[in-house]
């Protein structure tokens, strides 16, 4: 399902083809299409790639909740029931196509494009009203000082994510979730905030610019200027009306915080503007008294050709990326530092919106692509360390065989509960039906699960496409019925490994989604539940239907 390709000849061919044609025939075309030709180095995924990835985003909330106690156990609780209905709703799923495109035009400048071909996605979702969806040029930039080591400016929909984040509980029966941001509402309210309203004032640009720091009266090494576009100056009025009640008033029209860092609050000519650390005025900017970053040498060489026009804009300076080099190797050893230089990269980035998706015109100094590639494994090793980290009490020593095993498994489970999640809100609020391999091969067939790889547990990748269901190494649990009938979501387990008594830890997928490790040997489904009964407290009717499942999971294992 994922594919990947280094496809120059199939770039140029598209391009050319694709210009006298009506229509992409394919997403592969479709995506290409919009790619650069003649370069060195491309990449394609048919959208599969990026799907696996965010799904992947459920898991670093375990994280938190094993590392930071009971407010952590809380927020995983809840992200891990919410996350996985907002991801199904974002618009993301939609993506058909993914590809990246480097070409040389001199020493230190490349050209790039990054496509995401949605057409189906554009009019849903939260994450295609983040970035807006119409073009336009970026006045800001007259308010982003020369001497500017970056800068990030984006359109965000505050409002409309606001009302998106709603319908999708109530599309989806959330009534709890609902009614808890219906009281934060009312809560919100009855303290004279009207959170929509308030929400509806801001414009939607917001913009982020990182600065080196000059003989400011900062304890920062740098400075921080953040501006939001905006209708009125309600946002303001509320801040200042609550500083007000802890003896902070506003002067001028700004507010200084007592802080040991200068921090500047301000409401003027459209924009709410943050200062942290002594940085420059915008607006002194935008008046001439400072010359603004399109004057910069450096800026006006990666700019040339490229349309500054769109819906977000991204720089980062020499500056910025020397910062971030003294950064990391003050903060990491050589091997770290080291691997932290190649994801490094001056790039100056434009996000336009299509009829068909996105696409980023970027000018860099080094090519994308490798930057892009390199970026994944790092990814993969920091989820990898973090996990260990989690799991580490009560584990193997780093590098053992079970732990590679555990934490595969855990990986494992985590797709898989998703996958359920995603079946149960296409079906009526059900799991599938069968036990065992049978209630697995549901999930595969209707694409609900990336590849075979999810339930296999082996550190080789799975190349053959057929299901085996001798081979799948997790018992799953049929029969579970409607979810609301269950009383103890939190404690009823789904899937698990197959029981050996060779295996000393056990994850194991609960059926509200979280993902347990149980220590111990086990024979049989009928010993592991019998252990889950008694470290969850799980009481009846919930534990004579789960011990009954056990034994019917049992008599199928035998045969």
């Amino acid at each position: 399902m994922n594919l990947f390709r280094v496809f120059r000849p199939a770039a140029v061919l598209s391009a050319f083809v694709l210009a006298f044609s009506c229509a992409a025939a394919t997403p592969y075309e479709a995506t290409t299409a919009h790619l650069q030709p003649g370069g060195e180095y491309y990449f394609y995924n048919s959208g599969t790639l990026i799907v696996e990835q965010i799904d992947g985003i459920p898991a670093v909330f375990d994280t938190i909740g094993e590392l930071y106690g009971t407010r952590g156990k809380n927020v995983q609780k809840i992200a891990s029931h919410l996350l996985p209905i907002l991801l199904k709703n974002s618009g993301i799923r939609e993506i058909q196509g993914f590809g990246k495109s480097s070409v040389k035009n001199a020493d230190g400048l490349y050209s790039d494009r990054t496509v995401f071909y949605c057409p189906d996605a554009r009019k849903k979702g939260i994450v295609w009203n983040l970035s807006g969806k119409e073009d336009h040029e970026f006045e800001v930039l007259k308010m982003i000082p020369a001497s500017a080591g970056m800068f990030m400016s984006v359109d965000w929909d505050f409002a409309g994510n606001w009302r998106f984040l709603k319908e999708s509980l109530e599309k989806n029966g959330e009534k709890m979730a609902l009614s808890l941001l219906q009281s934060m509402e009312q809560s919100a309210l009855a303290s004279g905030v009207d959170i929509p309203k308030l929400l509806e004032s801001i414009d939607g640009n917001v913009t982020v610019v990182f600065d080196e720091s000059r003989n400011s009266p900062s304890h920062l090494p740098f400075t921080l200027t953040y501006l939001l576009k905006t209708k009125d100056d309600s946002l303001f009025r509320l801040i200042a009306s609550l500083l007000q009640k802890r003896g902070i008033a506003a002067v001028d029209g700004k507010i200084s915080f007592p802080a040991p860092v200068s921090i500047e609050l301000m409401q003027k000519e459209g924009y709410l503007v943050c200062r942290i650390g002594g940085a420059v005025d915008p607006f002194d900017i935008r008046a001439g008294k400072i010359p603004d970053i399109t004057t910069d040498p450096d800026f006006i060489r990666f700019s040339k050709g490229l349309r500054m026009k769109g819906v977000s804009c991204i720089y980062n300076s020499k500056k910025y990326l020397k910062l971030m080099r003294s950064f990391s190797k003050q903060n990491g050893n050589a091997a770290a530092a080291k691997e932290a230089e190649k994801l490094f990269v001056q790039v100056l980035s434009i996000v336009s919106s299509t009829n068909d998706g996105y696409v980023v015109y970027s000018h860099s100094d080094k090519p994308l692509i490798p930057n892009y590639i390199a970026m994944i494994p790092c990814f993969l090793r920091t989820m990898q360390a973090s996990v260990s980290k989690k799991l580490s009490a009560g584990l193997p020593a780093a590098g053992t065989h079970t732990e590679t095993s555990v934490l595969r498994s855990t990986r494992n489970l985590k797709q898989i509960g998703l996958a359920l999640a995603m079946y149960s809100a296409d079906h009526k609020d059900q799991y599938p039906a069968g036990y065992g391999a049978e209630g697995l091969r549901v999930l595969l067939q209707n694409n609900y699960v990336p590849n075979l790889q999810v339930f296999y547990n082996t550190e080789a990748p799975v190349s053959e496409k057929e299901f085996d269901a001798k081979r799948i190494a997790y018992v799953y649990f049929g029969e579970i019925g409607e979810l609301k009938q269950w009383r103890s979501s939190h404690s009823v387990p789904v899937v698990f490994e197959k029981p050996s008594p060779e295996k000393k830890i056990l994850p194991v997928l609960f059926l509200d989604g979280h993902v347990e490790s149980l220590t111990g040997s086990f024979r049989n489904c009928a010993e592991v539940v019998s252990a889950l009964i008694q470290k969850k407290s799980l009481g009846e009717p919930d534990a004579g239907r789960v011990r009954k499942m056990a034994e019917k999971a049992d008599a199928l294992l035998k045969n």
